[in-house]
């Protein structure tokens, strides 16, 4: 994976998940004296973070790993079928995804060990901020949250990757796959940002962040909502489904060659 994306783009992108991380530590440091390590994983991976940060970095590491492939005919003889590729690719843009997620949670756990220290649980900025949680806050660690949230974000890149995947399956152009799924994307913020109820339950945004989740969808917070994970589960299962059935039932015409499933 890394020669096929290149250590200077891997360290290209490496740099800007620390430029980005730095950034929202300083914002912390500002906030107040009551914030702790948690605080600066809350703002690295909350809405706008996801949105203007992490999901853009993921999406330049996709689009350098795409541009670097190089389609040939012996495909169907090394992996044995189109299939076999298909599902080689989309497990490369698993790890990908975790992997671009992973460097934030590092980078975020560095800066954090040697800032604020991992002591006690939510800080008093958080309490404060998230009032309207007070339950939840109360009956649950932020370790617990951060790991879903971490999770959710990891899903949401895969996704993201999954779609371009198809496009470019069925466009067979990089570019433009891009294009749909940074569309796809700022659809996805507008809704939220415009708070359009209707679709926003539906939508990628409202199953990241935890405390929207909550209050969109009217959830207890005296339980952890977990059930957020089996949205992206479904998701994931349904793109991966359509990306099998695009292998088994056309022929991949990348130029001037055929790549029969």
């Amino acid at each position: 994976m890394l020669r096929t994306i290149g250590i200077r783009s891997a360290l290209a992108a490496f740099g800007l998940i620390i430029v980005f991380t730095s950034n929202h530590l300083f914002d912390v440091l500002e906030l107040s004296k009551n914030v702790n390590s948690y605080d600066h994983f809350l703002q690295v991976f909350g809405f706008l973070s996801i949105s203007y940060s992490i999901v853009p970095i993921f999406l330049m590491v996709l689009l350098v790993y795409f541009s670097k492939m190089q389609i040939r005919p012996y495909i169907s003889l090394r992996y044995g079928s189109t299939t076999a590729w298909v599902s080689s690719e989309m497990m490369l843009i698993g790890l990908l995804s975790v992997a671009t997620v992973l460097a934030f949670v590092c980078i975020c756990f560095l800066q954090s060990f040697l800032t604020l220290g991992f002591k006690g649980g939510w800080s008093e900025h958080a309490k404060n901020y998230y009032e309207y949680f007070e339950v939840f806050l109360n009956l649950h660690h932020p370790v617990q949250y951060i790991i879903v949230t971490v999770i959710c974000t990891a899903f949401l890149l895969f996704v993201l990757g999954l779609i371009f995947f198809i496009c470019f399956l069925k466009l067979r152009n990089i570019i433009a796959s891009l294009v749909i799924v940074v569309l796809c994307w700022m659809f996805n913020n507008l809704v939220t940002i415009g708070k359009i109820g209707v679709l926003s339950p539906w939508l990628f945004t409202d199953h990241v962040d935890l405390f929207t989740y909550m209050y969109r969808h009217e959830i207890s917070q005296s339980s952890f909502p977990y059930q957020i994970i089996i949205y992206w589960l479904v998701l994931t299962g349904v793109l991966i489904a359509i990306c099998i059935r695009i292998a088994k039932t056309e022929d991949l015409i990348f130029g001037k060659e055929n790549v029969h499933g």
